[in-house]
């Protein structure tokens, strides 16, 4: 499996490799940036465990990052895995103008709430 990034920043990158067979037949699983020698995660999978992994990446657009599950020993039998990875931007935050919009859509909903309560109130008949 194969992520490339939409454009230059920071990623948050967290999931999981899981084995799902039930005949124990241990087999690597590693996350990378392609092209690199470095792995950013890397384990043994055997039957019923799962294997968690959370990082933040720098990543320019277009890199990519892999997610691959090998063979290793197994002659490619028993290799069930499950495999999940959920990727933000790290960081994130309104813009202020976001902010600014909202604390106004705020006060202008006080001040007609209050408006409305006045007229309400004045809008009770008196007895004499």
């Amino acid at each position: 499996m194969q992520w490339t990034a939409p454009s230059t920043g920071s990623y948050s990158v967290s999931g999981y490799f899981s084995g799902l067979d039930t005949t124990g037949n241990p087999h690597p699983a590693e996350v990378y940036v392609a092209g690199s020698s470095t792995d950013l995660f890397s384990t043994t999978i055997d039957t019923g465990d799962t294997y968690d992994f959370s990082f933040t990446i720098a990543v320019t657009a277009g890199e990519v990052l892999d997610f691959e599950v090998d063979t290793g020993d197994t002659n490619g039998y028993y290799l069930g895995t499950g495999f999940d990875a959920t990727i933000d931007p790290a960081g994130v935050t309104p813009e202020p103008s976001s902010l600014s919009l909202f604390v106004l859509g705020l006060v202008g909903l006080a001040a007609w709430r209050c408006c409305a309560r006045s007229r309400s109130t004045a809008d009770i008949p008196t007895q004499v």
